[in-house]
Parts: structure tokens; sequence; C-alpha cells
């Protein structure tokens, strides 16, 4: 089992351009492409504010960071319609393996830092953590 937690990109940009009205149909939208991107068994629930968590079964490591960075590509490619306009997102996630007796707290909190990591370097990419918390982008 796998956790990845996706954070909108420049979110307070969104409802400081087009309200909060668009910034709720983004989300909306998100919630959407990550049930379209995801398994029927993959759920994803809304995190609080722009984060999303996503619970992914892989059989290891190079599996999940696939299917973390092909949803991150969908979520990119995807346009969202409001009205006349279109509006692009890019998100940013943070992918974590949850181990064997650890708290699920220690594993969002694994996986957050991953995230972080990623809005720090540059945003639009998906962060695979460890759990010697070694970070590292997902590239294939």
């Amino acid at each position: 089992m796998y956790v990845l937690i996706t954070d909108v990109d420049h979110f307070k940009q969104v409802n400081d351009t087009w309200g909060h009205m668009t910034g709720d149909a983004v989300l909306r939208a998100l919630a959407l492409k990550l049930r379209e991107c995801t398994r029927s068994y993959e759920p994803s629930y809304r995190f609080g504010g722009e984060e999303f968590i996503t619970l992914l079964k892989a059989r290891n490591d190079r599996d999940a960071c696939h299917a973390g960075l092909r949803i991150n590509e969908a979520i990119a490619a995807h346009r969202i319609r409001f009205g006349a306009e279109q509006l692009s997102i890019t998100v940013t996630s943070g992918l974590t393996r949850a181990h064997q007796g650890e708290t699920l707290h220690r594993v969002l909190e694994r996986a957050d830092c991953a995230m972080y990591r990623g809005k720090q370097s540059g945003r639009n990419r998906c962060m695979f953590v460890d759990r010697a918390l070694n970070v590292n982008q997902v590239q294939f």
C-alpha cells in the first residue's frame, strides 16, 4: 500500500484570479480526474484545502512511482472548463510506502515531507520518499 498526497500548485492564485467559485470547480474537477486516473479500489480523499490523499496498491516502489507520475501527468494535461473559459492546473505530489506496523500519522508525515520538497524544487512533480527519508523526484 502506498500513499500519494497531491497538492494543487498555486491554488491561491486560482482563487484570487477567478474567484472562490472557480476554485471550488477546480477542486471538484481534480477529484473527478483522480477517480478517473485510479483503479476502483484506490480511493482518493480530500485532505483539506487543496490537498488530496490517494491510496495506491502496487507490487513495488517502481510500480507505485509509475502510478504517481501518471496521475500527475494526467492532471497537467486535463483542461478544466468553467463557463467560456478553460484552465489548466498542475499538482505536486509526495509518495511513500506504508510499511506494516507504521502509524498512519507517520506515513502521512513522510508523504507530506516529500510533497513539500517537490514544491520547494519547482512544483509540477511527483516525489518519492523511502522509509529512511531519502527523497527523489520520480522520472522515467
